[in-house]
């Protein structure tokens, strides 16, 4: 007599072949551990599918699909021999095949008719949020049991259930995928919609097409339909809406999605006094009262919040079988984790608020709030801990950034020392740079220009380098030459921004630098660093306006000189007005036209030289003012 099977795997498919092997590949531990069987019923796919399904089992069956959902779940059924009945979808995966080997192995199984297991719903490709929910999933094989629905089918199941943590991970409601999401609303919400022509009263089904609406991000029809599920509930006494309470979480998600935050308020409320454990109702409670500025109250729920999520990852919350929960993952944990901080600063308990850092994910925002509350206790080792413990490296590149801001922003000039002091310890740049700010010692900074490519670093904060090279009298010209173009105007603006004494230096150096004419990387730096200069000149004098200083005409007729000079080392000039117009920098193809404006001067062509100068100034028009009596002198020479 051939033994009865202990478990019985059932599955409907239609057009898997995406998401099939994946499922059947779960399940094989299953298979090879236990005494089951594999039961699939196509209802008409044209792909692979059945290919697939039939290279794990032989019994694959076809039956066509009658718009019915629970019909072919009772068909699939139909066939199962085993003591348990396992329902599985094909874009569904069992992360957990050893522990469900283990509980059917188990003698724990025997007082249970029925096991629910945990669902992770992925809402992304990346697979980084995911919605958690209860269902039952596992039903003892009695000949008694069937599904009943013809959309969200639903199982009847026999007592006692039993809550099992093992996870069924499901990618049927991808966001990423508006194919695939258009696809099932189509489907689901035309199949509602007929059923809610028959029973308008349907409780279930007016919430399902809330829920489908939904996730078709018609927030405000989802909205609607879900206040008339509620409404339809209400009129049914405590007990019947105790059991529903289901309803009463997605109204309160909805209406928290779509920002009406006193019904949000009310109806979280409503729901948590029925069902206390529902973790979702405090955290779209606590941010609605925060949104309301109830900041006590928003504080004290996010602490609920927070206290449920730790008692749910722990233990699970197994008698609360819900149809879905969203704010079990790391990242609503993270943002409650934030938010409640935040309104612990704001009602200026910094030291708690610091209880929750660890709790936020590496972000950010997580960096602005940590240094805000570690700069106001004056916690300055911590703060260096936390920089030390940042994994990512832009956001250890923002921190940097954004603790140069909020020091620079400290007026005692003895904290920004103590900063310096804690953050001269950590190794590379930004450790020798506070080691500079603490010492002034020029050995340090020349070891730093030499031993730091400074074009591979961030321009704020590092270039208090070259301002400690100026007031040191270090050649910062010489070390511009490693840089290119666009770092020198970066670092020579951050300068004369930041450093008053950095428009002195460079005017002198404009001023009193004697270049050869083939020297190309000394014309090529002088460029760079009169370019900015000319520009903030330009600027200032708009800003103001008032007239351009006559020393600032006279470094013009410097920068366009050493630029020609340049251009000449840099291109090929014979057939330069050939191809000029190809040449992607402005400031080139600028140098390029008035080497050509001068070179016609010369030969006494006043036509062309002022066609060439017009043409330089469209080329690069920030300089067109300085170059208007730069032409007007150059043509009247001419003529003279």
């Amino acid at each position: 007599m051939t033994k009865k099977p202990t478990l019985s795997i059932c599955m409907i498919v239609k057009n898997e072949e995406n998401n099939l092997k994946r499922c059947l590949d779960s399940v094989v531990p299953l298979l090879e551990a236990l005494s089951a069987e594999l039961i699939i019923v196509d209802t008409g796919s044209t792909d692979k599918t059945v290919e697939i399904a039939q290279a794990y089992t032989s019994k694959v069956y076809y039956h066509e699909w009658n718009h019915h959902f629970s019909d072919m779940r009772n068909k699939s059924i139909a066939y199962a021999t085993g003591e348990w009945i396992f329902i599985l979808d094909a874009d569904e995966e069992l992360e957990d095949p050893e522990k469900l080997v283990a509980l059917l192995q188990s003698e724990t199984v025997n007082e249970y008719n029925t096991i629910r297991v945990l669902g992770k719903n992925f809402l992304t490709e990346a697979r980084d949020k995911y919605v958690v929910h209860i269902s039952e999933r596992l039903f003892r094989n009695t000949g008694k049991f069937r599904y009943e629905g013809s959309i969200h089918n639903q199982p009847k199941y026999e007592n006692p259930a039993m809550h099992a943590d093992i996870y069924i991970r499901h990618y049927g409601y991808n966001n990423d995928d508006p194919e695939l999401m258009e696809k099932k609303f189509k489907r689901t919400s035309s199949l509602l919609l007929k059923e809610l022509e028959k029973d308008p009263d349907h409780i279930y089904y007016r919430f399902q097409l809330a829920r489908t609406y939904f996730m078709h991000k018609d927030y405000r029809e989802a909205l609607l339909q879900i206040r008339k599920s509620y409404a339809l509930l209400k009129k049914h006494g405590k007990e019947i809406v105790a059991r529903n309470y289901y309803v009463i979480g997605e109204h309160a998600r909805m209406s928290y999605v779509c920002k009406i935050f006193d019904e949000t308020v009310r109806i979280a409320k409503e729901g948590i006094s029925l069902t206390p454990q529902y973790i979702d109702l405090y955290f779209y409670l606590a941010d609605a009262l925060l949104a309301q500025q109830e900041i006590d109250q928003a504080i004290e729920t996010f602490k609920t919040f927070l206290k449920l999520h730790q008692e749910y990852n722990q233990k699970g919350l197994s008698k609360l079988s819900i149809l879905e929960l969203y704010t079990v993952d790391e990242t609503s944990k993270s943002v409650a984790a934030y938010k409640l901080a935040r309104a612990l600063m704001e009602n200026e308990n910094d030291a708690e608020a610091v209880e929750y850092i660890d709790l936020i994910e590496e972000s950010t925002h997580k960096v602005d709030l940590v240094i805000n509350v570690m700069l106001k206790l004056q916690r300055y080792e911590e703060l260096y801990q936390f920089y030390k413990s940042i994994e990512n490296n832009s956001v250890a590149a923002y921190f940097i950034h954004q603790l140069e801001i909020a020091a620079a922003a400290l007026k005692d000039a003895e904290e920004k020392l103590l900063i310096a002091s804690v953050f001269s310890k950590e190794e590379g740049p930004y450790g020798q740079l506070n080691q500079i700010r603490l010492t002034d010692d020029p050995r340090l900074i020349k070891d730093f220009l030499v031993s730091n490519m400074m074009s591979k670093l961030p321009v704020f904060p590092y270039f208090e380098i070259y301002r400690y090279a100026i007031k040191r009298g270090l050649p910062v010209i010489s070390y511009f030459k490693s840089l290119e173009n666009g770092y020198i105007k970066l670092y020579v603006k951050m300068l004369l921004d930041k450093f008053d004494e950095a428009q002195d230096y460079f005017m002198q150096y404009l001023k009193g630098e004697k270049i050869r004419p083939n020297d190309y990387q000394s014309n090529r730096v002088y460029c760079a660093v009169a370019n900015v200069i000319l520009l903030t000149a330009i600027e200032r004098s708009k800003k103001e306006k008032s007239v351009i200083d006559r020393e600032y005409h006279d470094i013009f007729n410097l920068y366009t000189e050493r630029g020609i000079q340049y251009i000449t080392y840099l291109y090929q000039l014979t057939p330069i007005r050939l191809v000029y117009k190809t040449i992607d920098s402005a400031e080139d193809k600028f140098f390029i036209l008035m080497h050509l404006a001068e070179e016609a001067k010369a030969k006494g062509s006043i036509k062309y030289a002022s066609h060439y100068y017009k043409e330089a100034a469209e080329a690069y028009p920030y300089v067109a003012e300085m170059l208007k009596p730069f032409m007007e002198q150059r043509i009247l020479t001419v003529i003279e």
